[in-house]
């Protein structure tokens, strides 16, 4: 991403971007393998209703205030473990793990057959990663915080 949002001020040209782009997507792939287990284990695993009940009583506006957390994001987290659906969130997780790897794919493609990446496509990238990830500290938050 800093390569390509410095693109303006300096060239750059796309066979720069295809290795850390590789390597990023190669990454995710391994984080979606992971996510694909845990989810598998959590759904073998039951739920510990004394965790369940924590979560459902949990004061999430408090800590969201508290934290000065993102409130679209964090809605989420709430609507999730609110309810004590620990294996939705798993499911989540996959599903934008599954939808970032599809982005880093159109971005490769685009690299490869040498068009050059508009930063809007760039940016969506990351604002997807940044969601993903906030949600993710958020849910560990929670956790931490029980």
């Amino acid at each position: 991403m800093k390569k390509t949002e410095l693109s303006d001020k300096q060239f750059v040209s796309n066979d720069e971007l295809i290795d850390p782009l590789d390597n990023a997507l190669e990454q995710m792939k391994l984080a979606y393998t992971t996510y694909v287990k845990l989810n598998q284990l959590a759904y073998n695993t039951p739920y510990n209703p004394l965790v369940i009940d924590a979560l459902k009583n949990f004061n999430y506006d408090g800590f969201r205030a508290e934290y000065n957390l993102n409130g679209e994001i964090f809605s989420e987290v709430k609507a999730y473990l609110g309810k004590g659906d620990i294996r939705g969130v798993y499911r989540k997780v996959m599903w934008d793990t599954a939808q970032l790897i599809g982005l880093l794919n159109r971005v490769k493609e685009k690299l490869e057959a040498g068009v050059f990446l508009p930063l809007k496509e760039v940016w969506k990238l990351n604002q997807a990663y940044s969601q993903s990830l906030l949600f993710g500290q958020y849910i560990a938050q929670v956790f931490a915080n029980l």
